[in-house]
């Protein structure tokens, strides 16, 4: 079994052991390895968050900034073929072979720069860094699941919760225009996702 953590900005990849019935994970993308394992859901994604906030502390004690594991710079390979394929199109549009690369990606994703997309990462943050708020993971959860789908069934069925939980905070200006995008958001015919360029 394979699958990822994400918490302030920091991938963790994590790996199922049945021989040892435990479960195994690094933080992506980073140039140190910081490890991290527990013996269940709720214990592998403390000791994650854990190793991600004594990563930033050591490097904090040490002097440099801790290493995201994305810095919107990568290396990609692919078959030659297909790299030529490429820097032809990207000639024929007359536009850098980043920029198509890039287009490919907000393809992919092309909620990423919607107003309410915006928010509710900057709300993803927010309550992984305030984990003394009420409803704290449950919130997380449900916007991660929104940010990382492509259904829009998913999307809805997560965002109606999500408005529910900020419904009842009628007198805060965030909770009521969070509520106010989901709304609109909800109306758009078929539920069709905004293309937008990206910013990383």
């Amino acid at each position: 079994m394979k699958d990822i953590l994400i918490y302030k900005e920091f991938i963790g990849s994590v790996h199922f052991s049945a021989d040892d019935k435990v479960f195994h994970g690094k933080i992506e993308g980073i140039n140190d390895l910081v490890t991290f394992e527990g013996v269940n859901v709720s214990e592998i994604t403390k000791a994650f968050h854990e190793a991600v906030d004594d990563y930033i502390a050591l490097c904090k004690e040490a002097g440099k900034k801790p290493l995201k594991s994305a810095k919107g710079t990568f290396n990609v390979r692919i078959d030659p073929q297909l790299h030529i394929r490429a820097l032809e199109k990207a000639a024929r549009e007359s536009i850098s072979l980043n920029q198509m690369i890039q287009n490919a990606v907000i393809a992919a994703f092309p909620n990423y720069e919607n107003p309410l997309w915006g928010k509710l990462r900057g709300l993803k943050i927010f309550y992984e860094n305030n984990s003394s708020h009420p409803v704290n993971e449950r919130i997380i959860r449900m916007i991660s699941n929104i940010l990382t789908s492509t259904k829009f069934d998913v999307q809805k069925d997560q965002l109606l919760e999500l408005r529910k939980i900020f419904a009842q905070y009628k007198g805060d200006s965030i909770s009521a225009t969070v509520v106010k995008e989901i709304d609109a958001y909800l109306k758009k015919p078929s539920g069709r996702m905004v293309l937008a360029s990206v910013h990383s």
